[in-house]
């Protein structure tokens, strides 16, 4: 049976851990990268495990469309993309565009949106 770690090196893996995570969300914030969930606590304490939020910037850029026509789409709440706000700032999660992209595919240009 393999020995329990010691509370002082948990205490310092924790304390890597955390000044890791604190550099990946400092570099996704000042570069405009995704911000990875599984660095993202939850209201539990627990930590997510799939998807990547995306600044509006870098959404906009995989949308292909601007940040500004974004920011129309989330005060008129018409586009159906779901946006996630942290304090201030707003971010998208991937699947959710993935999932915008299709719910919006189409194969004729006089194809129209789905009813619902």
């Amino acid at each position: 049976m393999a020995a329990k770690p010691s509370k002082t090196k948990y205490r310092k893996q924790r304390a890597a851990h955390d000044a890791l995570v604190n550099l990946v969300k400092y570099t996704a914030g000042r570069f405009d990268l995704p911000m990875p969930l599984d660095l993202v606590p939850t209201s539990d304490g627990a930590e997510a495990k799939s998807g990547a939020l995306l600044s509006p910037a870098r959404a906009a850029e995989q949308l292909g469309i601007s940040t500004k026509t974004l920011a129309n789409w989330r005060s008129s709440g018409t586009s159906g993309l779901k946006h996630v706000q942290v304090g201030s700032r707003i971010f998208y999660r991937q699947s959710d565009i993935h999932a915008y992209i299709a719910r919006n595919a189409k194969s004729s240009t006089s194809e129209r949106g789905l009813p619902w």
